[in-house]
């Protein structure tokens, strides 16, 4: 029996519902709505995807498109149901005469981005996005909830797109989105000094150079570990920022006062891949970043515990000590939604015994004190 596509009919939310908590994950659920409009994909009498279907406002007054969930049933996968409720959500925005249609993907969900990708949305990077919508894109973010979605990347379709696939890339080299990413990281860092010291760290100004030398140093090391590890295994990459973690980690600095390193990461230049049949050169790229972290942490803790340091050298180690632990928590142990971004996660699928390695490392790296 072929897939049938239609609207949800009333009294179909439980169902929907209970449908969307069997896809997602418990804190993935958390942020589930069923949106302005819901589509589902029926087979045999019974509801087996759905699409759930926004229209947020853009600067000026316009009307998007956005596609705030999708998901389908492990039994239906292969059906194509994913293909028809996005062909069908495109018929909606049409109808509601949506100027820009609007997708978020996460950077390793490579069946999502080949969705979009081959009808007609292409993924816009930061710097495309401020060129495209200026002082108005806090506005447009807010509309449909990004900024908050660590490691997701915004795909964007004009109405009047057509369905070919898009080059999923943009103007902005990897080198810049790196450099930006360093600097976000250099004023999370700052922000951190102001909320557990107020002024008084910046009474000095030499302490001013220690968090951009200290995120230079961590995030070059993790990058550059990576990128030769690529090489080695002979994948192409491409480095891409974390934009909307940088955010994310604002706010949870200015707010709590926490830690949150978002040193963004590299992923195959291609979307036509698949993430399982590639694990074996992912895994290992993502390991040498976990284990680069590490390596730095170690070796800066080793220094200051057995070398005789001056002062202001042991003031600049502290620093690289505390973000480096931060870093590896994250980068090491971070393996479920929303934090899958980070390597731990890409060594986990690869090889539990690889994960267990670099997990302990960071457990006894903070132990030690």
């Amino acid at each position: 029996m072929e897939l049938t596509i239609r609207a949800m009919a009333p009294g179909e939310e439980p169902t929907v519902k209970a449908l969307a908590r069997r896809c997602f994950n418990p804190i993935g659920w958390l942020f589930f709505s069923l949106g302005k409009q819901t589509f589902v994909a029926e087979h045999d009498g019974a509801i087996v995807a759905g699409v759930c279907l926004g229209t947020p406002r853009l600067p000026g007054g316009r009307v998007a498109g956005h596609i705030k969930w999708i998901f389908s049933a492990p039994e239906a996968r292969g059906m194509g149901a994913a293909q028809a409720l996005v062909d069908r959500a495109g018929e909606w925005f049409t109808e509601q005469r949506c100027t820009t249609w609007f997708a978020q993907v996460e950077g390793y969900n490579v069946s999502s981005s080949k969705l979009f990708a081959t009808r007609g949305y292409e993924r816009v990077r930061f710097a495309d996005q401020v060129r495209r919508w200026g002082v108005g894109l806090p506005l447009v973010w807010f509309g449909i909830g990004h900024g908050m979605d660590l490691g997701h990347y915004l795909w964007v379709r004009d109405a009047s797109a057509g369905t070919e696939s898009a080059a999923a890339g943009s103007s902005a080299s990897s080198a810049t989105a790196w450099l930006g990413m360093l600097v976000a990281n250099t004023l999370i860092g700052y922000l951190v000094y102001l909320r557990w010291g107020g002024l008084a760290p910046f009474a000095d100004l030499h302490r001013l150079w220690y968090v951009p030398v200290t995120m230079l140093v961590l995030i070059g090391v993790r990058s550059l570990s990576m990128y030769a590890a690529a090489a080695a295994v002979r994948l192409p990459v491409e480095y891409r920022g974390w934009d909307t973690g940088a955010v994310l980690s604002l706010v949870i600095t200015a707010v709590f006062g926490g830690i949150l390193p978002v040193p963004g990461s590299l992923y195959p230049r291609s979307d036509d891949y698949s993430y399982c049949r590639e694990l074996s050169r992912l895994g290992p790229i993502a390991f040498a970043g976990v284990v680069s972290v590490l390596i730095v942490g170690w070796a800066i803790w080793a220094v200051q515990s057995y070398v005789g340091l001056s002062p202001r050298v042991d003031e600049l180690l502290t620093t690289g000590l505390l973000f480096a632990r931060y870093l590896a928590i994250f980068d090491a142990l971070a393996v479920f939604f929303p934090l899958a971004s980070y390597n731990g996660r890409r060594v986990l699928d690869w090889l539990l015994p690889a994960w267990l390695l670099p997990a302990a490392g960071t457990v006894a790296l903070l132990v030690v004190g």
